[in-house]
């Protein structure tokens, strides 16, 4: 059985991405898709607006076959290392094939963009953000159209997930499909039937309908299961006001300083929005701090990443599958997937447990996140 990856967050699941996969079916005639899905903290620092077993059920219900869960360790990372974790787990799985989307459809540059990449230096120039440092070094040594390339936030994911395929040798084949419709920072209704993640999101906070963009199960689950509404922002002022500069360091991803700055923006900032944009500087964009603010409430600490990065793929956690999902699963051999947790999980999977009980807790949800049997259709 042929299998085609695809690496999503799905939040929520709406026309494009049911465009996505069948394109990809038709692209790769895979005989499976399996999604590798961001669980309930999503990676650019957010809490998903709805909760990881209704994304992976509406994603069942349009075209994929499996729904893998990408842990929180995992998801709420920077570019290169979400891409990293999310290939070992496409690796595991055994797949043929890894689909995404792009803004421009040149296979043959992405290839050369991310090997040229794998040259570059790190650098201690903390007046650039990291992907400012990558502009201008694949426009020194490829040009200018190239590093046009890699301005567009759908190229940047697929430059990391190429340069995470070349980094573990693996041999799956990458199928770039052309985004249609929206882009991916897009917050208008202007595209027909497909408007991007961020406009939905935003529209279901301001109760702008949203029926002609994601499927009617979607659209259920956006109206009377979203988080809209938390205590988010009060909790983590606390959080900062509370904690020390010693204390703070700690936190995975808080380097540089940016501790004091943390502190004085939650002291006098008025709102989350507020703090965050008294927060950023040249080096911490808005992205990095929304994902410091996650390891601060998760208390997610550098010594926890390290150890983190260092354990191998030896277990996957499966949300859901149809059929024929479950047909390529029991193919699978040298891991373990996981369905229910059990007493010997927990090492593995404790800390995983505690993430989604606060994110019920944030959420103000009953909807039990870890002891529930896997999603089958």
């Amino acid at each position: 059985m042929k299998a085609c990856a695809i690496i999503a967050e799905y939040n929520p699941f709406h026309n494009g991405h049911a465009w996505h996969v069948k394109e990809t079916r038709q692209c790769t005639h895979a005989d499976v898709i399996v999604a590798v899905m961001s669980g309930n903290f999503v990676q650019r620092g957010e809490l998903a607006i709805v909760d990881k077993w209704k994304r992976a059920e509406v994603a069942l219900k349009h075209g994929v076959d499996i729904v893998i869960e990408l842990p929180t360790l995992s998801a709420v990372q920077s570019a290169d290392y979400f891409a990293h974790f999310a290939i070992k787990h496409v690796k595991a799985l055994q797949c043929d094939f890894l689909s995404f989307g792009v803004e421009q459809q040149n296979t043959e540059l992405l290839q050369t963009i991310a090997t040229t990449l794998q040259n570059m230096q790190h650098s201690n120039n903390y007046t650039l953000s990291y992907y400012d440092r990558i502009t201008a070094y694949v426009a020194q040594h490829l040009g200018k159209e190239a590093a046009k390339f890699v301005e567009t936030p759908n190229n940047q994911l697929a430059l990391a997930y190429v340069k995470a395929i070349q980094n573990q040798n693996l041999t799956i084949e990458c199928v770039p499909i052309l985004r249609r419709g929206a882009n991916h920072t897009d917050t208008d209704f202007s595209h027909d039937c497909i408007a991007s993640g961020s406009a939905i999101r935003q529209a279901v906070q301001q109760q702008i309908a949203i029926e002609n963009y994601v499927s009617e199960d979607m659209v259920y689950y956006l109206v009377h299961h979203s988080h809209i509404k938390t205590e988010w922002w009060q909790i983590l002022k606390i959080l900062l006001l509370t904690k020390t500069h010693e204390e703070l360091r700690h936190i995975y991803q808080v380097d540089e300083g940016i501790e004091h700055r943390l502190k004085q923006s939650a002291l006098h900032a008025c709102s989350y929005e507020d703090f965050l944009n008294q927060a950023m500087t040249k080096r911490f964009k808005k992205a990095r701090i929304k994902r410091i603010c996650i390891y601060i409430m998760l208390n997610i600490t550098k010594i926890m990443m390290q150890e983190y990065r260092e354990r191998p793929t030896e277990e996957l956690r499966v949300l859901g599958f149809t059929s024929q999902g479950l047909r390529y699963l029991k193919t699978l051999q040298h891991v373990e997937w996981i369905t229910q947790f059990k007493h010997h999980h927990f090492s593995n999977w404790g800390t995983q447990i505690q993430y989604d009980n606060v994110y019920n807790a944030l959420c103000q949800q009953g909807d039990e996140q870890s002891f529930r049997r896997v999603l089958r259709l």
